[in-house]
């Protein structure tokens, strides 16, 4: 029955962030958990992700900060990830912090599934012209 899986971004966005309302509130929704939320590994988090996509296929990703890059890489680089399409909530670029620089650079690609960025102009890891360039890649 999940439809929506939570991608938090680094230190797991603890409560009470917006992901952990929306698990709390729609039980369609299930917040995905990473091993090391403090300690991030691109082939860690990946295949966390991607193992919940096996277990829930079709549903929705919705990733936040640290969390919608790694939905836009695991997209760029598995094409055959079974999703109804991506949410990307003020994507963060890896190379702002010194704990998230081994995710390498944002792949600029089409993602293959419907896919909506969301970004304001305050944000402190991605600038709106930056986040409105990759909407459009």
């Amino acid at each position: 029955m999940i439809r929506t899986l939570l991608i938090p971004g680094l230190d797991g966005s603890p409560a009470p962030h917006w992901q952990h309302w929306w698990a709390a509130t729609d039980p369609t929704a299930k917040i995905v958990e990473q091993h090391l939320w403090s300690d991030p590994t691109p082939e860690a988090w990946l295949t966390e992700i991607a193992a919940a996509t096996l277990i829930h296929p079709g549903s929705v990703l919705v990733g936040h900060s640290l969390g919608a890059f790694a939905i836009v890489r695991l997209l760029a680089n598995w094409p055959q990830i079974r999703v109804a399409g991506a949410l990307l909530v003020a994507p963060a670029e890896s190379s702002q912090g010194r704990r998230t620089k081994r995710f390498g650079p944002i792949p600029e690609r089409d993602l293959g599934v419907p896919s909506i960025v969301a970004a304001s102009r305050n944000d402190p890891w991605m600038e709106q012209d930056r986040a409105r360039a990759l909407s459009e890649a």
